[in-house]
């Protein structure tokens, strides 16, 4: 239910891009992105479907992911497209691939339970890199910092290359990153209704941040953000960024230390890295609401709305 308009879209709000070049954008940048993810990581692209096909060698295997429903009467919570390291992990063994590979699957992530607001919507793309890092469980904030630093870099580099520079995108970047565990941004003393709105003052503050210690099991932003558990600091974070005209943080990416050793006599562990390919799209667009970069599900009157103030959305 849509209770407040203003919520989605800031009075006065026009796009910076039409719906023509956003829908170009999207397409030359994720093209670009795979590509230097490739170059970095070697990857294999693979699917990420409801369950994997059939593998040859038996017509009873099967690589199922995590998935289940709910119904008026029940509290069971209502999972699809959600983080699953036992697909990935399978995959693995099926494909039998070296550690100097890694893989990629890109996906729209549903959630029924997001909060609708300017940088979350029930549907968001999503792209899934399982790949290899050194490490050891006490330096997980040095490794994921390691991968962040080399990303940045990356994307900084990409959105400068010739098929991006004629979106005229010259004031986006990702520099001096900070790293900081939840807990020192966070007391427990807080009560659950003010995390988000402590965080949102540590990242207008500070900049784009690394947070380690966020809860791994969603991607809604909302929820993790409102997370009861600040204990878990050494298996994941999320890098957010703060952007004041909206009043709101968005995250970029989402980083799982997967419990699986690689190479033991070297420390190598996998990782799984979850890209926010629509906050992404919205970060370097200047796109205010996830109606703009992605295909949603939307009420009359929202649409409505939209057409009034001719916006145009996916």
């Amino acid at each position: 239910m849509i209770n407040n308009l203003k919520a989605y879209f800031p009075i006065n709000y026009k796009p910076k891009y039409d719906l023509d070049k956003t829908i170009s954008f999207i397409n030359d940048f994720n093209f670009e992105f795979i590509n230097m993810l490739q170059q970095k990581f070697n990857i294999i692209q693979v699917d990420y479907p409801l369950i994997s096909q059939v593998d040859n060698d038996s017509m009873n295997r099967y690589i199922y992911r995590k998935i289940s429903f709910d119904n008026a009467s029940s509290k069971l919570p209502y999972i699809i497209n959600n983080e699953n390291f036992n697909y990935f992990k399978e995959l693995e063994n099926k494909l039998n691939i070296s550690s100097n590979h890694s893989l990629v699957a890109k996906t729209k992530l549903i959630d029924r339970d997001s909060k609708l607001t300017n940088t979350d919507s029930m549907i968001k793309d999503v792209l899934y890199l399982y790949t290899t890092q050194q490490t050891t469980q006490n330096e997980f904030k040095d490794s994921a910092k390691s991968l962040i630093e080399f990303l940045k870099n990356k994307i900084n580099i990409l959105l400068n290359t010739q098929s991006l520079k004629k979106y005229n995108i010259t004031d986006k970047n990702v520099n001096n990153i900070n790293v900081v565990n939840i807990n020192d941004i966070i007391s427990k003393r807080i009560k659950k209704e003010q995390y988000s709105e402590y965080i949102d003052m540590y990242l207008n503050s500070n900049g784009p941040t690394l947070i380690l210690g966020v809860d791994d099991t969603s991607l809604n932003e909302f929820n993790e953000c409102n997370n009861k558990d600040l204990t878990k600091n050494n298996t994941t974070a999320s890098l957010y960024i703060y952007i004041p005209k909206i009043k709101s943080r968005i995250r970029l990416l989402k980083l799982h230390l997967v419990d699986i050793f690689v190479r033991e006599d070297v420390e190598q562990r996998r990782f799984l890295i979850v890209f926010d390919l629509s906050n992404i799209y919205m970060y370097l667009l200047d796109k205010l609401h996830i109606a703009e970069v992605v295909s949603s599900v939307w009420e009359d009157e929202f649409i409505q709305f939209t057409k009034i103030n001719n916006i145009k959305i996916l």
